[in-house]
């Protein structure tokens, strides 16, 4: 088993969608970094009509 955690720090455009994404941590280091950065990349979030920059939390568990 395989587990881990990545930080994302994210930007939401006004319409919801991700336009860019930084790991801003990792543990362990290397080895969920591209597929956490692949998935937010995708994500869509509500509209809020402006701008806005979170952290986002994305935890691992291969079995």
């Amino acid at each position: 088993d395989k587990e881990g955690v990545v930080k994302v720090r994210i930007t939401i455009q006004p319409n919801g969608a991700v336009s860019e994404a930084a790991v801003v941590a990792a543990r362990p280091e290397g080895w969920f970094e591209t597929a956490a950065l692949a998935a937010v990349k995708r994500w869509r979030y509500e509209s809020t009509g402006r701008v806005s920059t979170t952290v986002v939390e994305i935890e691992f568990k291969l079995e």
